[in-house]
C-alpha cells in the first residue's frame, strides 16, 4: 500500500521536505482521536531535519536543551520533582545566553546549581551538605 507523502517547510531556508513516516508516527501517538497533524508541527519537523546552516544551529540548540533537561531529571526528578520542573523551564533561557547561572537552595541541605560556560555547555550540579555537630 502506497502512503501519501506529507511535507513540511524549513522555517529558515523555506526548503520543502518530505516528513519521514517514522516522525509522523511519533506525532500521531500524541494526538487525540480524530485530531489532525497541524502544518506548524510538520514545519518544525522539516526544520529539525533540514541541513541549512540556520536549521543546523537550531538542531544543536534543541539537542542541548533535551540533554540538559534529561540531566536535570536524572539528578532531581525523584526527590525534587517541582524544582526539577522549574530548572527545566529555565534551560532555554540558559541556552540562549539570557541567564548564565542559577542556584536553588532545596530542602534537606541540597543545593542545585546550573551554569553556562562561554562555549555554551550547561553544567548541572547537585550538592548535598552533610553537617555533623556535637555540643557538650
Amino acid at each position: 500500500m502506497d502512503t501519501e507523502k506529507v511535507y513540511g517547510t524549513c522555517k529558515h531556508c523555506k526548503q520543502i521536505r518530505i516528513i519521514p513516516e517514522s516522525e509522523l508516527e511519533k506525532i500521531r501517538e500524541t494526538l487525540i482521536d480524530g485530531q489532525e497533524i497541524q502544518q506548524d508541527a510538520l514545519d518544525i519537523l522539516a526544520t529539525l531535519n533540514c541541513d541549512c546552516e540556520d536549521a543546523k544551529r537550531e538542531q544543536h540548540i534543541v539537542e542541548i536543551v533535551l540533554s540538559t533537561k534529561e540531566n536535570i531529571n536524572m539528578l532531581f526528578q525523584d526527590e525534587f520533582p517541582a524544582e526539577a520542573e522549574l530548572l527545566c523551564e529555565i534551560v532555554e533561557f540558559m541556552v540562549t545566553g539570557k541567564i548564565s547561572k542559577v542556584s536553588l537552595q532545596l530542602r534537606h541541605n541540597t543545593k542545585a546549581t546550573m551554569t553556562r560556560n562561554n562555549v555554551g555547555e550547561i553544567k548541572i550540579q547537585k550538592v548535598v551538605t552533610d553537617k555533623n555537630e556535637l555540643l557538650s
